[in-house]
């Protein structure tokens, strides 16, 4: 009985330390299997803005790469981005694009009108 008391605590073990291992696995490589995280916090949706530079800032995963009207956008290790625009008198729409490595992309747009 002491035997098999040994073999059954010995394979809860390797079992429980192989699902740490793949939890593990699976967090580093989460946003291979799904879209990266994109919130744009300026600037907010239907806004009228004065001037026009027009200052786009936003979060998302540290390793996405973020474009801004097809233009590439610096992301810091914390996942912040910012960048200033420049738009035309009228009603513009400013997309916004995350993509990950595995090629996964989330798309924000903003309607802003210019003044």
């Amino acid at each position: 009985p002491l035997r098999s008391i040994r073999i059954h605590q010995t394979l809860l073990f390797v079992l429980a330390v192989f699902l740490v291992l793949i939890g593990y696995i699976a967090f580093q490589y989460r946003y291979t299997f799904i879209n990266p995280p994109l919130s744009v916090s300026l600037p907010k949706n239907n806004t009228v803005v004065s001037g026009n530079e027009i200052t786009v800032s936003g979060n998302t995963d540290s390793n996405a790469t973020v474009t801004i009207n097809n233009d590439g956008v610096v992301v810091n290790q914390k996942g912040e981005f910012m960048k200033k625009i420049t738009a035309f008198t009228g009603k513009t729409i400013i997309q916004i694009r995350a993509k990950n490595r595995a090629g996964r992309e989330t798309t924000v747009e903003r309607a802003v009108e210019v003044k």
